[in-house]
């Protein structure tokens, strides 16, 4: 028998981001049912919430998709100046961007050639994923440089220029029309602005170079693995978290009743029960303000959960529950809008709930379906490892993620045979919880030393 290379060890990827994703996309996945099933009179109740904790949604997917770039390029295939790395990355974007061009061609099909530039976050991820890989052959003082040009320089005076000779042309930028593209400045709106409340290019470009310079001292602390370049750091993402916010709050605290049509400070207007005059500027969403206090806020959940993960050690049920969610989050992110979308403007608070509780539920059993008995087939990280040119890099990459979770999911359905003495072995979650909360029972009935041998030879012949 030809001997066979192992992947990768799993400890290859950074738990506290895939935790964060998973956070981050659960919230992701609660608002856009929320703004399409909310029964209308208690809508004002997601326009509150969303302005609150939007940050914790896109906003840190955003960053922590760029940190997850870094470490993909820097720790696991050679780094910036390797060939096929660049390959690898252009050719995810490609396939992400392709992704999130085709519910725009169909929905915004009145825009033309057009129809597919409507951007929203997986256009984003694609061109940030470049961006990054690009910004990380750059010195870190200059990546940091050029953020902040983009927040502070180029986002203000550009959107003023095309703004201003949008309305001298009687173009409304809130809302463009298809003939609006014939105008020159209405078109370089489109591009790099609109829509403003779905992560436009600008200003978020900023995010994929500061990022970068957060993944490069990440990468750092896990190449050395030591306790002490652990909690380097950890003060130094810590400085950043605690700076940026300030500085995004102290700089964008006056209250405006403008959000570019977003239609947040509208939306919470409908409450029956208060009236607000405006919003601070920082939490008018995608805004410079915005934008710099989001990343901050991002960066000190990180450090919390990098803390929590990497150097406590504390990883139970609701992390690894998170990690999944993370690790399969473009086919998350898809599969939700075909089942957590069927009940525009007719639910009220709690059946909402219910709903989101159920479409959470049914979506982690169905993609676990599909990660354990098909070997992740059907889902969009096996898509891109199936038709990207890196295949090598690509199998390896998708192959560790299905034998993380295939042997925890068969570790635990083994014990849980053991302990209920089932005879088929466990895949539904119900019953994984229920030996979770009864482990510690579990050494009443232990399995043989032939039956752990033969696990083992097994396991090592996947």
């Amino acid at each position: 028998m030809s001997q066979v290379m192992s992947p990768p060890p799993v400890s290859d990827r950074v738990i506290a981001i895939d935790v964060l994703k998973g956070v981050s996309l659960l919230l992701v996945i609660v608002a856009h049912m929320a703004a399409t099933n909310f029964v209308p009179e208690e809508k004002w109740i997601y326009y509150s919430v969303h302005t609150v904790l939007d940050l914790f949604g896109p906003s840190m997917f955003v960053f922590l998709s760029c940190l997850g770039v870094v470490f993909s390029i820097k720790k696991k295939r050679g780094g910036v100046g390797d060939k096929k790395s660049r390959n690898a990355v252009f050719q995810r974007s490609a396939i992400i961007f392709l992704i999130g061009c085709i519910p725009n061609i169909i929905s915004n099909a009145r825009f033309g050639l057009l129809s597919f530039w409507f951007w929203f976050i997986l256009q984003f991820m694609a061109l940030s994923q470049i961006v990054t890989y690009y910004a990380l052959k750059l010195p870190k003082i200059t990546r940091m440089i050029i953020g902040f040009l983009i927040l502070f320089v180029i986002t203000p005076v550009l959107f003023e220029t095309v703004t201003s000779s949008m309305l001298a042309a009687g173009i409304n930028y809130k809302v463009i029309q298809p003939g609006d593209l014939t105008n020159p400045s209405a078109l370089v709106f489109w591009l790099v602005f609109y829509p403003f409340y779905l992560t436009p290019p600008l200003p978020w470009l900023a995010v994929p170079f500061i990022a970068s310079v957060v993944g490069d001292s990440l990468v750092d602390a896990i190449n050395q693995g030591t306790k002490e370049a652990k909690k380097h750091f950890l003060q130094e993402v810590l400085i950043y978290g605690f700076v940026f916010p300030f500085v995004g709050m102290a700089l964008g605290s006056r209250i405006v009743n403008l959000d570019y049509g977003v239609g947040m400070i509208e939306g919470i207007n409908t409450s029956p029960f208060f009236h607000i005059d405006g919003l601070p500027e920082f939490l008018i969403l995608h805004t410079t303000y915005n934008v710099l206090y989001s990343m901050g806020m991002g960066m000190l959940l990180l450090a919390l959960t990098f803390y929590l993960t990497e150097i406590r050690g504390l990883r139970g049920r609701g992390s690894t529950f998170l990690n999944f969610y993370g690790r399969f989050s473009l086919s998350l992110f898809a599969y939700h809008a075909l089942i957590g979308l069927w009940f525009r403007d007719q639910l009220t608070f709690w059946w909402l709930v219910v709903y989101v509780l159920s479409v959470i539920a049914v979506l982690y059993y169905f993609l676990k379906m599909l990660v354990v008995r098909y070997g992740g087939s059907g889902t969009l990280e096996w898509l891109t490892a199936k038709f990207s040119r890196a295949r090598n890099a690509s199998k390896i990459f998708f192959e560790t993620q299905i034998r993380s979770f295939k042997e925890g999911f068969q570790k635990i359905s083994k014990k849980v045979k053991v302990l209920f003495k089932l005879e088929h072995p466990v895949e539904n979650p119900v019953e994984i919880y229920m030996y979770e909360a009864l482990a510690k029972y579990d050494h009443l009935e232990p399995p043989t030393e032939g039956a752990e041998q033969e696990d083992k030879a097994k396991t090592e012949n996947i």
